[in-house]
């Protein structure tokens, strides 16, 4: 093969790996043009899911605004009507004001209780182990003693249940909504203890001021009932 011949192959051959270089090149330019096409596509769908994602939660907010504003305006008129309907009531409301002055009397009760036992105690041991001069001291040891165990048992006891009110109220989807609700309930149960007077009494002697709180409490627990159950499942 002549040296002219050769110099042809390799000038096609230069020719043809240009060619799909080239070829190669305007593919890559291709793929770059769509690959930014695709990406601003996506960044304008991206953008509209964004911009769709936040006026459902400004209509969100907004419902619950106007739900939270309807239950707080409902509430003040509940407790306006509450205080008129109370007014009329005088008899029962007076039996109400009684119940703290009984339970400073019941404190009382239970503050001579102790004293007495207190009292019992220092000549149980005098009369059984004979020690006259200690048996003072010996139930005043005995005395601090379960006064330190009392306290631990009441804040550990304390403690539990303001961590399981907390875990109760934190487990609601909407916690100023519960709040609201369950004010209503305490309304609603002054409202029964209040036209209700007579038969509920004829069933529960007791201070009017009493049931009203069983109620109050009962009704909240009804309405928190799933919360509570949430709670006990995943905190106890």
């Amino acid at each position: 093969m002549s040296e002219t011949q050769k110099a042809l192959d390799l000038s096609d051959k230069d020719k043809r790996r240009a060619e799909q270089a080239l070829k190669q090149a305007h593919n890559e330019t291709e793929r770059a043009k769509q690959a930014r096409e695709q990406a601003r596509i996506d960044s304008q769908e991206r953008y509209r899911a964004e911009e769709q994602a936040r006026k459902v939660k400004q209509a969100t907010e907004h419902s619950k605004m106007t739900y939270k504003s309807f239950f707080i305006g409902q509430m003040i008129f509940t407790l306006a009507l509450a205080y008129f309907v109370a007014y009329s009531k005088r008899s029962v409301l007076k039996e109400m004001k009684l119940w703290f002055p009984s339970r400073w009397q019941n404190i009382k009760s239970f503050a001579s209780w102790i004293t007495i036992r207190y009292m019992a105690a220092i000549k149980l041991i005098q009369v059984k182990w004979d020690i006259e001069n200690w048996a003072h001291l010996i139930v005043i040891i005995i005395s601090l003693i379960l006064l330190v165990a009392l306290f631990f048992i009441v804040r550990f006891l304390i403690i539990k249940i303001v961590k399981f009110i907390s875990s109760v109220r934190f487990s609601a989807e909407d916690i100023i909504l519960k709040d609201i609700i369950s004010g209503d309930i305490i309304l609603i149960s002054l409202y029964i203890c209040l036209f209700f007077y007579e038969p509920i009494k004829n069933i529960i002697p007791i201070n009017i001021f009493s049931i009203w709180l069983i109620f109050s409490f009962l009704g909240i627990g009804l309405w928190n009932v799933f919360e509570i159950k949430q709670a006990i499942k995943y905190k106890w």
